[in-house]
């Protein structure tokens, strides 16, 4: 969709701010500011930590299939939320600029990553245990 401005011309980008582009240069740009860099530290280290007790889970419950302590679906619950609630978000304002359509973003190849991460949770939630 596209906005008419009364600016003689000038371009959308030059004009002040919107809420959604402040958002969507908080979440994408970790030089935008201190608050950018800060998120994207602590979802760089959500990320590792997320990773880390995939790997560490298999070796602490054995191979079993089922995990005997619920700490890691309580783990896996929270990263999962936090990982959903970044992509809602980015998803949500990834046309706030020129330079991306909300098509661009889904089918960019690390979102579609980010999607394909979170999704395996929603599809065992969704089908009933057996």
């Amino acid at each position: 969709r596209s906005r008419s401005s009364n600016n003689g011309g000038e371009d959308d980008e030059t004009q002040a701010p919107t809420c959604r582009r402040r958002l969507h240069a908080l979440l994408e740009d970790p030089n935008s500011s201190t608050g950018a860099q800060i998120i994207w530290t602590v979802m760089g280290t959500f990320i590792c930590v997320s990773v880390g007790t995939m790997v560490l889970q298999p070796l602490v419950e054995g191979t079993s299939g089922q995990p005997t302590n619920p700490s890691w679906f309580y783990l896996e619950t929270v990263f999962t939320c936090v990982f959903t609630l970044e992509y809602v978000l980015r998803l949500s304002v990834a046309n706030a600029t020129k330079g991306q359509t909300i098509m661009g973003f889904v089918f960019a190849p690390s979102n579609m990553c980010d999607l394909v991460a979170i999704l395996p949770y929603y599809i065992e939630m969704a089908i009933p245990a057996s």
